[in-house]
């Protein structure tokens, strides 16, 4: 191979490296804004050291993350007022993001949720996501005396900010 094709060919290797760089080592934001849906309820016992378990599944779609599948258990740990804590999980075609729910007041149900950990395409992806507020429709096994529906359909957004990480 002649200097000049060495050259050239040293060129465009430097060149791709530096356009693949961004995408691997920068840290790019992200919005994400869509619609969650799936049954849920609250649940009696378990590992909750609270007052009740809500728990939900189903699916979603939200800009930024696509189409996929949800899960959260929600501990409820205090009525007066309202403080919960728990976990959650989004999965789509691209790996899995999984977070902590941290919150509490009148305004429920909404959960924020802080993505801790992601498995494939978001292994180093971070943020923080809204969950709700959830209206429950379709509510059922309700106890007429008491005004609680143990079953419902959970429909609401899906909003918040997803960074990529880069890990050194």
């Amino acid at each position: 191979m002649s200097g000049a094709r060495r050259v050239v060919l040293v060129i465009g290797v430097v060149l791709g490296c530096v356009a693949l760089a961004p995408a691997e080592a920068g840290a790019g934001h992200g919005n994400v804004s869509g619609s969650m849906t799936g049954p849920a309820g609250f649940q009696f016992g378990g590992p909750c050291n609270g007052v009740v378990i809500d728990r939900g599944s189903g699916t979603f779609t939200a800009t930024g993350l696509g189409s996929g599948t949800y899960s959260y258990d929600v501990c409820i740990t205090s009525v007066s007022p309202i403080t919960f804590t728990g976990t959650a999980s989004l999965t789509t075609s691209r790996g899995t993001l999984s977070g902590t729910i941290t919150g509490g007041g009148p305004d429920g149900p909404v959960f924020p949720l802080t993505i801790t950990a992601g498995t494939d395409k978001y292994r180093k992806t971070r943020g923080s996501l809204l969950l709700g507020p959830l209206a429950q429709t379709s509510r059922s096994n309700c106890d007429p005396r008491v005004g609680i529906c143990l079953s419902w359909i959970d429909v609401g957004p899906i909003t918040g900010t997803l960074t990529h990480v880069p890990h050194p």
